[in-house]
């Protein structure tokens, strides 16, 4: 499971999220790493894949890893995409792989303005984006997780007010990171928080 976080304005869009993966081998072992990838840039067209949510995936008959299937998923876009031609072809490739129940954001640029959507359950839904002044905080992932964020977000952005967006998306998520390590035996989330950003131009 993942944590993911997203602060977006008209004019930037910043993805964060930690990076562990836990899987389970043949012997009922928990495997855990922490430097696992989940945000993903395409630079055909440029945007941002990220994902929160537990895998089960196999390609060619053998367990993949979700970077795996997006090295595919490139390769199988046209020479020059739009970004609707990607989230249209990316929701078509979940649902073939049966990871319609993860959440997936997506960013990108769509008729010359940034676009965020959030694919889940075959569903595609455009969030709002908001402004300089007023940026728009999207959470995903871990329900219990996602409601703490979401309870502490309000205060946090206040007290973080003189920082930038990154820092604060960045603050908020260590923050959670270690507070879900701290509750919990075996924390589903952890390691390095990762960071990637999409501007206007």
């Amino acid at each position: 499971m993942t944590i993911v976080g997203v602060m977006a304005t008209q004019k930037r869009i910043i993805v964060g999220s930690d990076s562990r993966l836990t899987t389970i081998n043949k012997r009922g072992r928990l495997i855990t790493t922490d430097h696992a990838q989940k945000l993903f840039w395409l630079a055909n067209p440029g945007c941002i894949i990220a994902t929160a949510g537990k895998f089960s995936l196999q390609l060619n008959h053998h367990w993949a890893r979700l970077n795996e299937l997006i090295v595919l998923f490139e390769h199988q876009l046209a020479v020059k995409v739009t970004f609707d031609e990607v989230v249209q072809a990316f929701r078509e490739l979940i649902h073939q792989y049966k990871l319609d129940q993860n959440d997936f954001i997506l960013a990108g640029l769509g008729d010359a303005r940034l676009r965020l959507i959030h694919l889940i359950n075959g569903r595609l839904e455009t969030l709002a984006l908001g402004t300089d002044q007023l940026p728009k905080s999207y959470f995903f992932g871990q329900s219990e997780l996602v409601m703490a964020l979401t309870a502490a977000t309000k205060q946090q952005l206040i007290d973080l007010e003189s920082s930038g967006l990154t820092v604060k998306l960045q603050t908020l998520l260590s923050d959670t990171v270690k507070q879900a390590q701290s509750d919990a035996q075996v924390a589903t989330v952890g390691g390095p928080i990762q960071l990637l950003e999409i501007k206007k131009s």
